[in-house]
């Protein structure tokens, strides 16, 4: 049986997620396009149901747990994203800042890290 390291099993889940969250953004906008709408205008604030967060704090939550993981996976504790995004085009740039994170991981130092106790 092989083993899979802490690099192998966390890095590709967080790259698909923000890749399949990216996607979702595209698709809104070729909705709201398709529809006339302003995407600005009705989306980041938009809510599946009247209880859930909207979309922009989906977004900012997605990726400030992608910040979390990269810092406990490299062992350093660094300024929180700013959650700032009011538009789609500042949500793809969080989200383009967070995939930029997961490439600076070293797989040496986050395999390193697999049986570290961390203070949640």
């Amino acid at each position: 049986m092989s083993e899979i390291t802490l690099y192998e099993y966390a890095i590709p889940v967080f790259t698909r997620g923000l890749k399949t969250l990216d996607h979702i953004l595209d698709r809104a906008e070729d909705f709201a396009k398709e529809k006339g709408l302003d995407v600005d205008a009705v989306f980041p604030g938009a809510r599946l149901i009247e209880d859930q967060n909207p979309l922009v704090f989906q977004i900012q939550n997605a990726t400030k747990a992608i910040k979390v993981n990269h810092d406990r996976l490299i062992g350093v504790d660094s300024e929180p994203f700013e959650s700032k995004e009011k538009t789609f085009a500042d949500l793809h740039a969080r989200i383009q800042a967070a995939r930029q994170l997961l490439e600076t991981i070293d797989r040496g130092v986050a395999n390193s890290r697999g049986d570290a106790v961390v203070d949640v």
